[in-house]
């Protein structure tokens, strides 16, 4: 595995857990899924990992459009805006985690890029 990024790599994915801590204090999975960043990037359609997307750029470095390239990104203050919140998701803690690669999740050709945490306390 590169130490480094491939720089002609463009098939970036993104495998998204959203975790809920229930009355045990423990995490309980609410969804997990796969999603093609560059699908993300570039749709015309909104949804809600596109307007995920859209409000980080409003905190960091981020590019408006793939190709993605090899770089140091960061993302500063970012902050759920009105509307980022699904309407399934009620007062309480939560767990957001992303593990981004290349190739197939869990496969051969897998080169991971990044992972990231987020823990986040709900009210509505």
């Amino acid at each position: 595995m590169d130490s480094e990024p491939r720089k002609d790599r463009v098939d970036i994915y993104s495998h998204i857990v959203v975790t809920r801590v229930g009355n045990s204090k423990s995490f309980q999975s609410l969804f997990s899924t796969n999603v093609d960043v560059c699908n993300i990037v570039n749709a015309a359609k909104i949804n809600l990992f596109n307007k995920w997307y859209k409000n980080q750029l409003n905190y960091g470095n981020f590019l408006r459009q793939c190709p993605l390239n090899a770089s140091h990104y960061y993302l500063r203050g970012w902050q759920f805006g009105e509307g980022l919140v699904p309407p399934f998701i009620t007062s309480g803690s939560y767990r957001l985690e992303t593990y981004n690669f290349f190739g197939k999740y869990k496969g051969r050709a897998e080169d991971f890029i990044m992972s990231c945490t987020v823990d986040a306390v709900i009210h509505i």
